[in-house]
């Protein structure tokens, strides 16, 4: 056994979904005004990020699983919303 192993679900979620999941609010604004503000709010230095790394937390993030699954015989025992409910009953 070589090397470095991702341990994901086989299922994503968009921020969207868990904002609903979890019962938060959630507003989709153009991608534009958000780029925008974040190099504003960056450049009074009032977040301590610009706006090239917006594409981090606006796309899902995505994990391949073969390897672990082939190398180990992984199969998650738990949905992504199965753990996120264990998480929220955790406190």
């Amino acid at each position: 056994m070589r090397g470095a192993f991702n341990l994901a679900t086989d299922e994503g979620i968009r921020y969207s979904e868990l904002a609903r999941y979890l019962g938060k609010k959630y507003l989709a604004l153009p991608p534009k005004l958000i780029y925008s503000l974040v190099e504003i709010l960056f450049r009074l230095r009032l977040v301590p990020f610009g706006k090239s790394q917006i594409d981090y937390i606006r796309y899902p993030l995505s994990m391949d699983t073969k390897k672990i699954r082939k190398e180990l015989g992984f199969k998650p025992r738990y949905t992504t919303k199965e753990t996120l409910r264990s998480f929220m009953e955790a406190g």
